[in-house]
């Protein structure tokens, strides 16, 4: 009797350890994820966009991102957009580009960026991806579920990939550049409409110094 158990035992273990190499297998090639793109600011730093979009596959695709406003804390978001057109059972190519519009309250300056991520990050990306991490919360492997821009004064950019536990930076190096635009040329789209919020809020932020801003700790 002991030796069936002992037998059983053995086999349990093995099942085990092939779902597992299985598991890691197919990660190792999975090259589709499920992730849903998001925008956010330091606090005391609001910025509105008028728009902004990841990149994704070899044929220029683009994941629109709705929420337009933001000063929750960096990496900290106030909510997203899904589409589900775009989220189906396979998920999407990684990011590889972004391309924005926003408009710094604070510095009283308009940022533009549009720009392809260097290979090394997009391995980087899929990688992370591919790897995830453990949840010790729910007490299982799962991986990142959210892509995080955030902006930053001096049109810097930091990218964040999030999970329901863990955030993780993956680039700190993007930089936007300023550009003239007037305020109803960027945030209204007919000249009969009234101020936008970008003129309602603005002045509430132009006497807090930039450079005031924190980044650690926040």
């Amino acid at each position: 009797m002991k030796r069936y158990l002992f037998m059983w035992g053995i086999n349990i273990a093995f099942l085990l350890v092939g779902f597992a190499c299985k598991r890691d297998l197919n990660m190792n090639y999975k090259t589709k994820f499920q992730w849903t793109p998001s925008i956010s600011a330091p606090r005391n730093y609001p910025v509105e966009t008028k728009y902004v979009s990841l990149g994704y596959g070899s044929d220029g695709e683009e994941y629109p991102i709705m929420n337009s406003y933001s000063d929750a804390g960096i990496a900290v978001t106030k909510g997203k957009v899904s589409f589900e057109q775009l989220e189906d059972t396979e998920g999407l190519d990684i990011p590889n580009s972004i391309n924005a519009l926003w408009l710094s309250y604070t510095e009283s300056k308009i940022y533009e960026v549009h720009t392809k991520f260097s290979d090394m990050l997009q391995q980087k990306i899929l990688q992370l991806l591919r790897d995830g991490y453990y949840d010790a919360y729910d007490k299982k492997h799962t991986t990142y579920k959210e892509f995080s821009i955030t902006m930053l004064p001096g049109g810097k950019i930091w990218l964040y990939l999030e999970g329901a536990t863990r955030n993780v930076l993956i680039c700190d190096t993007i930089h936007a550049h300023p550009v003239e635009m007037s305020l109803d040329l960027v945030f209204c789209q007919k000249t009969d409409q009234p101020p936008s919020s970008a003129k309602i809020i603005y002045d509430n932020h132009r006497d807090i110094n930039p450079e005031d801003i924190k980044f650690i700790g926040e």
